[in-house]
C-alpha cells in the first residue's frame, strides 16, 4: 500500500491534477480505440508501473519512471481528444492554457517542497532514502528537477577523498549507502586518486541476505592500524548498536564545502569511534543542502 501511495504521489508531483485528468481521458480514449499502436501504450504503462510499484529497493522512485513517460503519452493522446471536440476558436484558449503551465511548473516545483513541509511531508514518508546525517533536504533535491551547476557529488568525493586519512578503509554498503558507495568507488576505480583507500562495499552481495558481521570483520581486521570510516550508523548492515556498545563516539568536523551559490553546505566526518586510547573508527556521513 505504501509503495502504491507513493507511486500515485509522484505522479501527481510529476504532471499535476491537469496531468492527471488528460492522462485518464489519454487511457479512455485508447481503451475505446481498436488501434494496437495504442493499446501498447496502455500495455506498457501497466507493466512499468506495477514493476516500479513491487519492486522494493531504496531508490524505489526511480523506478517509476519508465511508466511516467507512458503516462505522458497518454496525455498527449488525452489532449488531441480533447482538442477533437472543442469548436475550432477554443483550440487558441486551450493551447494558451496548456503553455501557461508550462511557464508555471518551474515555480511549482520550486516552492513544493515548502508546501509538502507545511503538510509534515518528509524524506522518510514519501520514500525518500536518507543521505548521511540527514542534512540534506529531500524533498528540495529530488522534487524540483532543475539540478543546473549541481556538481555536489563530485565536490562531495573529491573533498572526502583528499581528507581521508592515509590507508583509510570506508565501509559504505552499496545497498544502503548507495551514493556514498558510488561515488567514493568513482574516485578509487574510475578516477583514482588515492590508492592507499580502500571502499569495502559487497557489490556482489544479496542485501537482503546480508549479514553485518562482514563489516564487524573488516573494522576488526583493519584495527588498529587502518581507521576506518563507516558510511552510517546502519544497524542493519553495520551492527551499530554492537558498535557502539564497545566504542565511544566523538564528534568531529572536518571537510567544509562552499558550493556555487551562497549557502554553505557541511560535508562533515563525524563521529569518531575510540577503542580505549586507540582511534578505529570513524562515522562518514553525505549531507548534501
Amino acid at each position: 500500500m505504501q509503495s502504491l501511495l507513493s507511486y500515485l504521489f509522484f505522479l501527481t508531483v510529476q504532471f499535476g491534477p491537469i496531468g492527471i485528468m488528460f492522462g485518464i481521458l489519454g487511457f479512455r480514449k485508447v481503451f475505446q480505440n481498436a488501434d494496437l499502436p495504442l493499446r501498447k501504450i496502455a500495455v506498457f504503462f501497466i507493466v512499468f508501473a506495477l514493476f516500479g510499484i513491487f519492486y522494493r529497493v531504496t531508490d524505489q522512485f526511480t523506478f517509476f519512471i519508465p511508466s511516467y513517460v507512458f503516462w505522458a503519452m497518454s496525455m498527449g493522446i488525452g489532449v488531441h481528444y480533447i482538442m477533437g471536440w472543442m469548436p475550432g476558436k477554443r483550440h487558441f484558449l486551450l493551447s494558451s492554457f496548456l503553455t501557461l503551465l508550462l511557464l508555471i511548473t518551474p515555480f511549482f516545483y520550486t516552492s513544493l517542497p515548502s508546501l509538502a513541509k507545511r503538510y509534515s511531508l518528509n524524506d522518510a514518508s514519501i520514500g525518500i532514502p536518507e543521505i548521511g546525517v540527514g542534512v540534506r533536504n529531500g524533498l528540495a533535491y529530488y522534487m524540483n528537477p532543475n539540478k543546473r551547476d549541481d556538481d555536489g557529488a563530485y565536490e562531495f568525493g573529491s573533498e572526502v577523498m583528499s581528507n581521508l586519512t592515509p590507508n583509510s578503509v570506508v565501509i559504505a554498503e552499496w545497498y544502503t549507502d548507495t551514493d556514498e558507495y558510488f561515488i567514493l568507488r568513482y574516485f578509487t576505480k574510475v578516477n583514482p586518486v588515492r590508492s592507499d583507500v580502500m571502499i569495502a562495499g559487497w557489490p556482489t552481495h544479496d542485501p537482503f541476505s546480508f549479514d553485518s558481521q562482514l563489516a564487524l570483520d573488516v573494522i576488526e581486521s583493519s584495527f588498529p592500524g587502518r581507521p576506518v570510516y563507516l558510511a552510517s550508523l546502519s544497524d542493519r548492515f553495520y551492527a551499530a548498536s554492537t558498535l557502539l556498545q564497545s566504542y565511544c563516539v566523538v564528534p568531529e568536523k572536518i571537510i567544509w564545502y562552499r558550493p556555487l551559490s551562497p549557502k554553505e553546505n557541511l560535508f562533515n566526518l563525524s563521529g569518531v569511534f575510540h577503542k580505549g586510547n586507540s582511534q578505529v573508527t570513524r562515522k562518514l556521513s553525505f549531507p548534501m543542502g
